[in-house]
């Protein structure tokens, strides 16, 4: 399966720390980028040019990242935000028997992010 049919499913990190969660979904899900390696790559050390794409925190560069979350709770308001688009896109183009837009946005969260006022206020 490549990176481009999976479009239409969004999951959003929104307590980074949890990184390896996002990861491994994208393997099982069928991403090309994300092999075995990659994921074992996580946490280890970056000595003589080894690179991976498996960062601490999710980057927006790699395949199966939709954003790219600094502050607790942004991920929840990126979210938010996501999901008010796909809706206002299908309200627009989707037609009887044509759903031009059908997405799923999901969001991965933890206590810290919904202790902070950006996270409740979403």
């Amino acid at each position: 399966m490549s990176d481009n049919e999976h479009a239409l499913l969004t999951t959003v990190l929104s307590n980074g720390h949890g990184a390896m969660f996002l990861y491994v979904l994208n393997y099982l899900t069928g991403y090309e980028a994300w092999t075995m390696d990659e994921l074992k790559g996580y946490g280890s050390s970056k000595e003589n040019g080894y690179t991976t794409l498996a960062h601490g925190h999710p980057e927006i560069e790699c395949p199966g990242v939709e954003v790219t979350t600094g502050p607790l709770g942004q991920g929840i308001a990126n979210a938010v935000g996501l999901a008010i688009a796909s809706n206002n896109l299908a309200a627009q183009y989707n037609q009887t028997g044509y759903d031009i837009v059908s997405s799923t946005i999901y969001c991965m969260t933890g206590d810290g992010c919904l202790g902070v006022i950006i996270g409740v206020r979403c």
